[in-house]
């Protein structure tokens, strides 16, 4: 498996979703399962999670291409992708907040075996 090429794939996975919470919200908030996405309330929180995506999507793509901390950012994307899930699965509602949650989890579980595996390439001790 090349560690960088699917390291930029899920970067690049990531920084499109941002972008389509950020120009699509209503249907964003719809699909996670929102009961207002049409709220403006609701609106500016996807809108504002649609900016971290897309902010840790580009970071990670970056890093991943200089060679420059990529376990770092994939190690940051991990603990979002973890909080995501946790919060998804245990939210009451509907069907698709549980999919989301596990597809999160397992980007999260993912995004760690990656970042050992850039520590490892690059010569860094993750725990350091």
């Amino acid at each position: 498996m090349d560690t960088r090429k699917l390291t930029l794939g899920f970067a690049r996975t990531r920084l499109a979703i941002g972008v389509a919470l950020i120009v699509a919200p209503t249907l964003s908030a719809r699909l996670w399962g929102g009961s207002g996405p049409g709220d403006p309330t609701t609106k500016l929180f996807v809108r504002t999670t649609g900016i971290r995506e897309a902010a840790m999507g580009l970071g990670t793509e970056i890093s991943a291409k200089s060679g420059e901390r990529p376990a770092d950012w994939l190690s940051m994307c991990a603990v979002v992708d973890f909080g995501d899930a946790v919060f998804s699965v245990l939210g009451r509602g509907r069907w698709t907040r549980k999919v989301i949650g596990a597809s999160a989890l397992g980007a999260a579980v993912v995004q760690l075996v990656l970042a050992q595996r850039f520590a490892e390439e690059l010569g860094h001790d993750p725990r350091a």
